[in-house]
């Protein structure tokens, strides 16, 4: 596969912020006053424990949560199925590639000029043969950059859907990209597009399992749908750091695929809570891509903080906005949870994240206790 942009280091789509750009210096809020209480978390105080590789400390007191540099990478399904329309019955357009396409179309251009974007599509590209339906290639298509919007959506032009659907093994060589470049100020996430469908894993029985195509009458182990492997793959990463946020270009007609896309949301931490919906975000119309991908860059964008003191108990620590308590949660349905407590990396959801986007709001930690919880 031939890159399309220049060689240089290996990254993800990231959220153009600069390092420390916080509630007080506004990315999507408004300049807030400034708390002479609060202390300036771009500054450890003296005393602060030593922490290796830029791991977070716990230190009392309250610290203002700061917004950071986020890369994300988008991981796109070109498989053959993307080549059906959005109900599966057909090759007629619009394709699902060409849903996609309208979609990232609409979305990116808005957002180039503070956004990093990059891209990574599998599988390989076609070259001239059928052969070799499952192979991959570990470039990257588009590193990631400003202004990128055009090298992004150039894939959609320049291949069309072919092979298999092995993002288990993508997932794979992204994250093993983006885990050693979390830091303390710096976040990895990937939006994995896709209809579902997951196979390519030769291990599996086709006698027992699930088949993906639905116009082979003996299924074979290359189409048995590798949900388990697949979920547990994306599961790991998000554990380390790198949650996967999915955006399902979901049929009715797949009821299987349909399910695994949901195992896979939930397994990449960040599932979509909304109330009747999937855990995935569900593609099935042009507009529905389209709020999908601005409720995850909106979510990234505004709501993924750090604090420069992080207790081992989360009880410890209480995080605000605006003077009022955000619930420790969990279930990421309202409140705010750990994103990488190591590097004292917070997520806000649901109600919590929109209260940030309102002028003048400032969110800030509270840390009572540095002393474990008791067992």
């Amino acid at each position: 596969m031939t890159a399309l942009a220049p060689p240089r280091l290996v990254v993800a789509l990231a959220l153009s912020c600069a390092m420390g750009c916080g509630a007080r210096t506004g990315l999507l809020v408004d300049d807030a006053p400034v708390d002479a209480s609060v202390r300036d978390a771009t500054t450890a105080p003296a005393d602060a424990p030593d922490v290796p590789d830029g791991m977070v400390p716990c230190i009392p007191g309250t610290f203002p949560l700061e917004r950071f540099s986020i890369d994300l990478m988008l991981v796109i399904d070109r498989s053959s199925s993307m080549a059906y329309n959005i109900d599966g019955t057909s090759h007629k357009p619009p394709r699902k590639w060409d849903d996609l396409d309208n979609a990232l179309t609409a979305a990116l251009p808005g957002i180039q000029s503070t956004v990093n974007i990059g891209a990574y599509a599998f599988p390989e590209r076609f070259q001239g043969t059928f052969d070799h339906p499952c192979r991959i290639d570990t470039t990257i298509d588009v590193l990631p950059g400003l202004n990128q919007a055009g090298d992004v959506l150039a894939l959609f032009t320049n291949t069309d859907p072919y092979g298999n659907t092995p993002p288990m093994r993508r997932s794979s060589s992204v994250g093993d990209t983006l885990v050693p470049r979390i830091s303390r100020t710096h976040t990895e996430v990937m939006v994995l597009a896709t209809d579902g469908g997951p196979n390519c894993n030769g291990a599996l029985d086709p006698t027992t399992c699930s088949c993906v195509d639905p116009d082979l009458t003996t299924c074979i182990a290359d189409e048995c749908l590798d949900d388990v492997s697949t979920a547990t793959t994306i599961a790991s990463y998000a554990a380390r750091g790198v949650p996967t946020y999915v955006i399902g270009l979901d049929s009715a007609t797949q009821p299987d695929e349909r399910m695994a896309l949901s195992e896979m949301a939930r397994a990449g931490g960040r599932p979509n809570t909304t109330p009747g919906q999937p855990a995935y975000y569900s593609a099935k119309q042009l507009d529905e891509v389209n709020l999908a991908f601005a409720s995850i860059t909106r979510s990234i964008a505004q709501c993924t903080l750090a604090t420069p003191s992080r207790p081992s108990d989360p009880g410890a620590i209480e995080v605000q906005i605006g003077g009022a308590t955000v619930p420790h949660d969990p279930t990421h349905t309202n409140g705010w949870d750990w994103n990488d407590p190591s590097f004292g990396q917070i997520a806000l959801f649901g109600p919590a994240c929109d209260r940030l986007a309102n002028p003048g709001a400032m969110a800030v930690a509270i840390v009572n206790s540095c002393e474990d919880a008791a067992p």
